[in-house]
């Protein structure tokens, strides 16, 4: 059974791809844009960056909660903001949702813990030091991912995220994903090739690859601030099971370490 985030998503994708086609020339740019997002896909590793002091008490809870059950969000507009925004990206009934049912957020990076934890530093102090590396294997068929982070400039009007098992050039800011209340947020404009355009141009020029994909901020952000950081959604619960190690720069504190090692939980210390 799917998420209920999700119960909604495959026909509001599809439906939103068919307007996508009808621009001159997207069939073209998506099939670049979509070669390139199955490849870093395949190289890439999920992650969720946390503070030190959360770790305690997702170990107690056995869960990562969102941010409805936590009442807080680290996104301007705090945990309501994610209530609107997740009804324009999924398609979802609010009044169908639980807490629990709204998904959780994390981030596409290179597979390699260490260089992830310097690469993405800038996101510690918004998020947190520490960063959950998850398992993809579990995850992957009910993780969504947006090329560049769903808030920002009110995107989550401009896109519709895509499956990390499936992946279409949906998930990029171009046309309004709803007709009739997405145009008051319009950050480029309705039907707008220019980002797709954009980063089809950054992929076959080489600028931006499966190999270095990661820091698409530091490659693409200075031109344009929507390519952020590859943004995942994950949807249903992601439990301490789903954790494959815990990633530091700094040593935790005896007793979450006796946690972690009791449940077999690796933890890895970033060295230079």
């Amino acid at each position: 059974m799917l998420p209920a985030s999700l119960s909604n998503f495959r026909n509001y994708q599809s439906n939103y791809l068919a307007c996508l086609n009808l621009l001159p020339g997207f069939k073209e740019i998506s099939a670049v844009i979509e070669e390139f997002l199955k490849k870093i896909v395949a190289n890439g590793a999920m992650y969720i960056r946390i503070r030190p002091q959360t770790l305690p008490l997702i170990i107690k809870d056995g869960f990562l909660k969102n941010a409805m059950e936590t009442s807080s969000s680290a996104s301007l507009g705090g945990a309501k903001s994610r209530i609107e925004s997740t009804e324009f990206l999924f398609n979802c009934d609010k009044n169908k949702m639980a807490a629990g049912d709204y998904p959780t957020f994390g981030y596409l990076s290179t597979d390699n813990s260490v260089v992830n934890l310097y690469a993405t530093y800038e996101m510690a102090y918004q998020y947190g030091e520490i960063a959950i590396k998850l398992k993809k294997a579990d995850l992957i068929e009910r993780t969504t991912m947006t090329v560049g982070t769903s808030l920002d400039f009110m995107s989550f009007a401009y896109l519709v995220p895509t499956l990390l098992s499936d992946p279409k050039a949906t998930c990029i800011v171009g046309l309004s994903n709803s007709f009739q209340k997405g145009s008051q947020y319009a950050p480029y404009g309705p039907g707008s090739l220019k980002n797709y355009l954009y980063l089809a141009a950054k992929i076959q020029d080489g600028t931006i690859n499966e190999n270095n994909f990661f820091r698409i901020s530091e490659l693409l952000g200075y031109d344009n601030p929507l390519f952020k950081y590859i943004e995942l959604q994950f949807h249903g619960r992601v439990t301490i099971d789903n954790f494959e190690e815990i990633d530091v720069m700094e040593p935790l504190d005896k007793e979450t370490s006796e946690k972690l090692q009791a449940l077999k939980i690796p933890v890895v210390k970033a060295e230079l």
